[in-house]
């Protein structure tokens, strides 16, 4: 796998960041952040360019599937959104950007969508 990628967490429970943060760090990524809504997610994917962001799909001001299209608009960073609840049935568009996984996240779901979001 390819290490040290910069990562974005976005989620609004702050026990699903922690976890989300452990879990990459123990497969040696960075996380350069960790945001609660949608809107901080854009500001910050914007100010700091990371490798990756990983999102939950429903988050307060903005859901992680409308940020990270804002986010495109500007910066095609590779994004993963998670979800708790039945995952959306992707356009063509949106299987080309970005993975959906479900929760809970196992580590393994989460190393095969890293690969295939970011590419070694």
């Amino acid at each position: 796998m390819r290490q040290h990628l910069r990562i974005i967490v976005a989620d609004d429970e702050p026990e699903i960041r922690e976890h989300f943060q452990r879990l990459l760090e123990r497969l040696g990524h960075d996380v350069v952040a960790t945001v609660d809504n949608g809107r901080a997610l854009v500001l910050e994917s914007c100010r700091l360019n990371p490798d990756l962001v990983i999102s939950d799909v429903r988050m307060p001001q903005l859901d992680g599937d409308e940020a990270v299209r804002e986010i495109w608009q500007t910066h095609p960073i590779p994004a993963i959104l998670v979800s708790a609840y039945v995952v959306p049935e992707p356009s063509a568009d949106a299987l080309r950007r970005w993975s959906y996984l479900c929760k809970p996240v196992r580590r393994g779901d989460l190393e095969a969508a890293i690969l295939a979001a970011v590419p070694e």
